[in-house]
């Protein structure tokens, strides 16, 4: 098959989206931050976005789902994977600089511009790690804090919570157990007794 220089033009004018948020909880509006701004990045530089992954966990998480198929399509097709910021990549200055130098990936941070520098990319990424400790800390602290003023932590209504949990466990494994249990019965169908 033949690429024209158009096709390739038209092919660089692609990217993948990456948006990441560390909970649920709080972060209601943090995707539709993280869109705008990217948006506004492909906007002015003229990038079509084709495909959006998310995950909803720690930056310091290394194993990702939404990270993992960006990154698995973007080797495929070639794609550039635009993040908002180099703190939604990771909060991990040995992860996100091992991203930064796989050369089978291109990333744009869309608050630094197409052309951002690999110094300064790993530069905000130890800024980022230290934000994600510093975070880390001031928690703890205020939660030990908190705990030393007899103030009781934790759910209130465990008990539900630990009822509602069990109910949902059972749930999953009848699923399970119908979804596993035709093809178990399918096998034993022909022939095969053994584990």
């Amino acid at each position: 098959m033949v690429v024209s220089k158009l096709d390739k033009d038209l092919k660089m004018l692609q990217a993948i989206q990456y948006l990441r948020r560390s909970t649920e909880k709080g972060q209601d509006l943090s995707f539709d931050r993280q869109e705008l701004i990217i948006n506004d990045f492909c906007e002015r530089e003229g990038i079509s976005i084709v495909g959006t992954f998310t995950d909803t966990t720690s930056g310091s998480n290394d194993e990702r789902d939404g990270l993992n198929q960006a990154i698995s399509i973007a080797k495929k097709s070639g794609l550039p994977i635009v993040v908002s910021s180099i703190s939604r990549l990771s909060r991990s200055v040995a992860f996100g600089s091992q991203l930064l130098q796989d050369s089978s990936l291109t990333f744009y941070v869309a608050e630094l511009g197409m052309k951002a520098d690999p110094f300064l990319l790993n530069v905000l990424l130890c800024v980022a790690q230290k934000e994600r400790e510093t975070i880390s800390y001031r928690t703890s602290t205020a939660l030990k804090s908190l705990k030393n003023a007899g103030v009781k932590l934790g759910n209130p209504k465990w008990e539900a919570a630990l009822s509602i949990a069990n109910q949902v466990r059972l749930d999953n494994a009848a699923r399970n157990q119908v979804k596993y249990l035709d093809a178990i019965n399918m096998i034993r169908n022909t022939g095969i007794t053994s584990y």
